[in-house]
């Protein structure tokens, strides 16, 4: 269970206060930088529900909680495939795609391949060199990089699978975080996404997600204008219908395959599901779901 620092209520003289401005009064021996990061790592709750956001109005009779942080200092990174040219790892949720990051976890130096945001957990390809990082850029604008993720999306989805094919634009700049959604303005660029439902609850459904683009926050975006956005996104859903609210967006990136860059030969890695994912599976009875699907016809695994 998460230790509480501090849980005030919002009496008639706070009446308009912004989130970072009340904590501020609240936790006076904690610094300002401290208090914004806590809010922007979900790290705080208004009435129940996580508030990213430091600039959130709060009304009056709001309770406010702001919890300890929870420091994560993984010592190395699960390896899903290595060869002399390729690595790839499985990338722990709440770490950043940035070598600074990721290189003192790793025991040789490697490229970062591709990225996956921050919250993001599953398959993450590192390459050994320049070279070798150009033809893995080639094969993704080739689409010969296929990627399967699981998603955990508020409310009940009774359709079996669809395909959303809508552009997606960058929409606004909020704190420091690039909003993008669905668009039609010139600048949009196309995005397809391919779903199936794998099990759904009265509250909440999981998902195997395969984006066809490679568009920045694409399965976040789709899955929020298909009206089912991922359980924890508080970047792009202010409200859930599920009770449950996970400390960062349930969204694993599950499977990858593509032809190894120099020999062709196809590569198969699949990142098995966090525990704080699997934990929110249990708690909706899900958790039979990930083994029963087995492959689907979106993971195939049969050579060319």
């Amino acid at each position: 269970m998460k230790k509480i620092l501090c849980k005030a209520q919002l009496k008639k003289e706070h009446g308009g206060m912004s989130l970072l401005a009340f904590l501020r009064l609240q936790c006076k021996d904690i610094s300002l930088r401290s208090l914004k990061l806590a809010i922007d790592t979900k790290l705080c709750t208004v009435n129940g529900i996580i508030e990213s956001f430091s600039t959130h109005p709060l009304r009056i009779g709001d309770v406010v909680i702001l919890y300890q942080t929870q420091t994560f200092h993984p010592k190395h990174l699960e390896i899903l495939y290595q060869d002399e040219y390729l690595l790839i790892c499985n990338k722990p949720a709440m770490l950043t795609s940035d070598m600074k990051v990721l290189q003192p976890l790793l025991e040789d130096r490697w490229l970062l391949g591709h990225r996956l945001d921050k919250e993001t957990s599953g398959a993450l390809i590192f390459v050994k060199n320049t070279s070798i990082l150009q033809k893995l850029i080639a094969l993704f604008k080739e689409h010969f990089v296929e990627k399967f993720y699981l998603a955990l999306v508020d409310r009940q989805v009774l359709q079996k699978e669809g395909k959303i094919d809508s552009s997606i634009a960058k929409l606004k700049c909020y704190q420091g975080q690039s909003l993008y959604g669905v668009a039609t303005t010139p600048d949009a660029k196309r995005a397809v996404t391919r779903w199936r439902c794998l099990k759904h609850h009265k509250s909440a459904s999981l998902l195997l997600c395969q984006p066809m683009t490679g568009r920045t926050h694409q399965i976040r975006v789709h899955l929020s204008y298909l009206g089912h956005p991922i359980l924890g996104d508080t970047l792009y859903a202010k409200h859930f219908f599920c009770k449950i609210s996970p400390m960062r967006h349930l969204l694993h990136a599950y499977i990858l395959r593509f032809p190894h860059p120099i020999s062709r030969q196809r590569i198969t890695a699949k990142a098995k599901i966090p525990e704080d994912f699997k934990g929110c599976l249990k708690e909706l009875k899900m958790t039979h779901a990930i083994e029963f699907f087995g492959k689907s016809k979106y993971e195939q695994t049969e050579d060319n």
